[in-house]
């Protein structure tokens, strides 16, 4: 959409009402809505009144010639400041009658950048104290949600002017519309009158918002500080999903004996290697990631989602099932493990610790000697993740358990702000981000990453038919001091 431009309600124009929002904060509703009608009826009297007739009415009647919208009658601050002194006092005596009025603007003298702040201070005539931040921040808060009851209200007072002041004229076939907005919230379905009200006042904001509005917010931010609403236990209680390492082992063990069941004399067995080598692959992730807290932190999320693209491919090359597939699978790896080995060999410095250049070395010249090894820079099937899990049935496991998970492996933002962010609890900061001061224990992968390794003893099972069904992987909840202890007691029993 060409042209469009996005209007923020909390961060660019519900300030211009903050007055309003101070009275839904402190005084009860049905007693600032009757104090509201009062001043939409003053403000019909003393502020610039269009006359319109059925003959002279026209859809460009409620804007301005350049195409902005009329806010000559409005009730926000930067209207108000515009009145004069006699006026002012009237607009704030509306609310001064009300026992509670005065306590509700006292917060608005904390306010430098306010227009018009010094007559409000002269009017009112009080000092702010302490506890008027307070009153601030629950009034801000309640003007976050543009659908909120108290937003609504609100957003209802600016149209309602309109209305009965001759700047909004509706068609005559929706005098019931009228009528429920003039009588809102007592006549009409709510559920169709409050967005009413909502769309239409969209179309009178002020565009581009007043430029006071960045300083208020400035001011917010450097006069209060930031509230960290972590707890304790963010950081430090376990999940009491655990995994019995014994499971884990039993399973691999059963796997281990029907490898040596279906080996064939061949040296090099792509289908046998591959199906069996993914299998152990995703259980020894499995095993890793399941030991806390390793199952509620990031690199629990890597291993799971390295856990669905073994299922994700392990899938594929079964649906094709051709035996220059799965030497293709297993050529390309070889070749990535050449191109490491050759890069490893032109280091100049200190080569990477994490990898034996010995190894790299064995798995590239295992096969063939490596000079007859093809490198592929790209997919070994020539498909993205998501096309692999399409053509290989595996699409669920794609749309639930990869998108997400590699926003952690790459770090990306979401990942980034879900473990290391948490939002201010101070509404005069409106939300933002504040780091917390240590990464937060996330959901437990165990029972995502058991269901994978399962699925892929399934596919095995479908490989070789005549294969013995395999243990399944199960999950206890136990309490996760249990989980520790049986964890460290299994690591020490030979399997």
């Amino acid at each position: 959409m060409e042209k469009i431009s996005l209007s923020s309600w909390r961060d660019d124009h519900a300030p211009e009402m903050l007055w309003a929002f101070l009275l839904a904060a402190v005084i009860r509703r049905t007693e600032y809505l009757n104090i509201f009608r009062r001043i939409a009826s003053w403000a019909r009297d003393n502020f610039p009144r269009k006359e319109k007739s059925a003959t002279n009415a026209s859809p460009e009647s409620s804007a301005m010639p350049d195409g902005m919208p009329d806010v000559a009658c409005e009730v926000d601050h930067s209207s108000i400041a515009k009145c004069s002194d006699e006026q002012f006092k009237q607009f704030v005596g509306f609310i001064a009658k009300h026992p509670l009025g005065y306590g509700a603007l006292r917060p608005l003298l904390l306010l430098d950048a306010l227009p018009g702040i010094d007559r409000w201070r002269a009017v009112l005539d009080v000092q702010p104290t302490r506890e008027d931040w307070f009153t601030l921040a629950d009034a801000v808060a309640h003007s976050f949600d543009h659908q909120s009851e108290k937003s609504t209200d609100i957003r209802w007072l600016k149209i309602v002017i309109k209305m009965i002041s001759g700047k909004l004229m509706l068609p005559g076939e929706m005098r019931e519309r009228a009528e429920e907005v003039l009588q809102f919230p007592d006549k009409g379905d709510m559920r169709s009158v409050r967005p009413f009200i909502r769309a239409g006042e969209m179309s009178f904001r002020r565009q581009p918002p007043s430029a006071w509005i960045a300083s208020f917010w400035a001011q917010l931010m450097t006069q209060t500080g930031c509230l960290d609403g972590s707890k304790e236990q963010d950081y430090s209680k376990l999940a009491p999903v655990v995994l019995s390492l014994r499971t884990i082992l039993d399973a691999r063990t059963a796997v281990v004996a029907q490898f040596h069941a279906f080996k064939t004399p061949r040296r090099t067995d792509a289908r046998l290697d591959s199906t069996f080598g993914l299998s152990l692959y995703a259980l020894s992730l499995l095993e890793e990631i399941a030991a806390p807290p390793i199952s509620q932190l990031i690199l629990g999320r890597m291993g799971l989602r390295s856990i669905a693209e073994v299922v994700i491919a392990l899938s594929y090359l079964l649906k094709k099932d051709t035996a220059a597939l799965w030497e293709t699978y297993r050529n390309y790896g070889t070749g990535v493990a050449k191109l490491a080995f050759l890069k490893l060999e032109q280091t100049i410095g200190d080569a990477p610790s994490f990898v034996d250049p010995n190894t790299l070395e064995q798995i590239a010249n295992e096969d063939v000697w490596q000079e007859f090894v093809n490198v592929n820079l790209g997919h070994w099937a020539n498909l993205n993740v998501r096309d692999l899990a399409i053509e290989g049935g595996a699409k669920e496991i794609y749309d639930a358990y990869y998108d997400w998970t590699s926003t952690y492996s790459h770090g990306q933002w979401g990942a980034v702000r879900d473990s290391n962010f948490i939002t201010c609890h101070n509404p005069l900061h409106r939300l933002h981000r504040i780091p917390r001061p240590l990464h937060r224990l996330l959901p437990s992968v165990v029972p995502d990453a058991v269901k994978l390794a399962n699925r892929t003893l399934e596919i095995l099972e479908q490989a070789y038919p005549r294969m013995e069904k395999l243990p399944r992987i199960a999950v206890t909840a136990e309490t996760s001091e249990r989980s520790a202890s049986d964890s460290n007691e299994e690591a020490q029993e030979p399997p």
